[in-house]
């Protein structure tokens, strides 16, 4: 999943002049947060789930506010750490960012694809 993101910061962010590691470098550093911050968010969200869970909320008003909780930090620190990294202006990071999140989604669904048929096929 890294090696993909990066290939989609390299594509965006080519004309830089910079060479690929330097962009792999950035994957992993989005990566190590959104791997940190999934666990934090994991616990932090678990008590408010199953008290929503208990009082009868909506099953899909708990998925809506745990998906914001996780994704909008996500989107927050790619904007933050694509400025400091790539030095641009801030409604070009924006856009960029924007494009990176949808590049991330479509990265991560992807490999939820192949290791879906791989899990499949091997058992």
């Amino acid at each position: 999943m890294v090696p993909l993101f990066a290939l989609g910061a390299w594509a965006l962010y080519g004309r830089r002049r910079r060479f690929y590691a330097e962009h792999l470098v950035f994957a992993f550093y989005i990566f190590a947060f959104m791997m940190l911050w999934m666990g934090i968010s994991t616990l932090a969200l678990t008590q408010p789930v199953l008290f929503g869970l208990r009082h009868g909320w909506s099953d899909g008003v708990i998925e809506m506010t745990a998906s914001a909780v996780i994704t909008l930090p996500f989107v927050i620190y790619l904007f933050a750490a694509a400025r400091r990294t790539y030095a641009e202006s801030r409604w070009r990071t924006a856009f960029k960012t924007l494009l990176l999140s949808g590049w991330a989604v479509a990265v991560l669904t992807a490999y939820r694809f192949v290791l879906f048929f791989t899990s499949f096929y091997a058992t």
